[in-house]
C-alpha cells in the first residue's frame, strides 16, 4: 500500500482499523483544522471545538475496528463529530448550542471570504439563528463544501432531505441577513 502520506483517508483508516496506529496521526494533520472551523461555528465557542475536535479522533482511536470503509470517510468524519457535539450539548444541557454573545471564529473559510467583515457578521449572527439540523446541513455543505450524499450521510438522512435542510436554511438566512441590513442598532 505506498508510504503513509500517499494513501487515500479511507486507505489510512483502514490502516488504523488494523493496528497502524500512524495513520490516525496522518488523519489528524489532514482533518483537525477543517473539524475544529465545524465545531466551532456549530457550537459557537472555540476553545469548546478543540476540545471536541480532540474526542472526535480519541472516538476514531477507540472505534476504529467498527469502520467498514464502505461510502466516504469524510462523512464518516463528520457524522462522529456531531455525534461528539451532539453529546457536550446534551451533557450541558443546552436548548440551542449557540450562544449569540460568542465571538465568529478567525479561521476563513471558503465562505467567509466571499463576504465582507461586515457581511460576515451578519452571516454569523443569521447563522445562530437557525434550528440546529438547518444550520448543521448548511455548514457541511457550503463551509465545508461536501456533496449531498456525504451531508445525507452525516446526518443521517436521504439525500432529498440534506437538499431540503439546506435550501430552507438558505432561504432563512436570506431573510434574516434582509432584517439585520434594515437594523441600525
Amino acid at each position: 500500500m505506498g508510504r503513509l502520506t500517499e494513501r487515500t483517508d479511507q486507505e489510512l483508516m483502514l490502516a488504523a482499523r488494523a493496528g497502524e496506529l500512524d495513520a490516525l496521526d496522518l488523519l489528524f494533520v489532514r482533518h483537525h483544522r477543517r473539524l475544529y472551523g465545524f465545531l466551532a461555528r456549530l457550537t459557537g465557542d472555540r476553545h469548546v471545538a478543540e476540545d471536541l475536535v480532540q474526542e472526535v479522533f480519541l472516538r476514531l482511536l477507540r472505534f476504529r475496528t467498527s469502520y467498514s470503509g464502505d461510502g466516504s470517510f469524510v462523512a464518516w468524519l463528520f457524522r462522529i463529530a456531531r455525534n461528539v457535539a451532539a453529546d457536550q450539548f446534551a451533557r450541558r444541557r443546552a436548548v440551542d448550542p449557540i450562544d449569540p454573545d460568542t465571538t465568529a471564529v478567525d479561521e476563513p473559510s471558503a465562505l467567509d471570504r466571499m463576504v465582507t467583515d461586515e457581511r460576515r457578521e451578519r452571516y454569523e449572527r443569521a447563522l445562530r439563528t437557525l434550528p440546529a439540523e438547518h444550520r448543521e446541513a448548511l455548514l457541511l455543505r457550503g463551509t465545508e463544501g461536501l456533496p449531498y450524499r456525504d451531508v445525507a450521510a452525516a446526518l443521517g438522512c436521504s439525500e432529498g432531505a440534506a437538499r431540503v435542510r439546506v435550501h430552507r436554511a438558505l432561504v432563512a438566512i436570506k431573510r434574516t441577513l434582509h432584517a439585520l441590513a434594515g437594523d441600525t442598532a
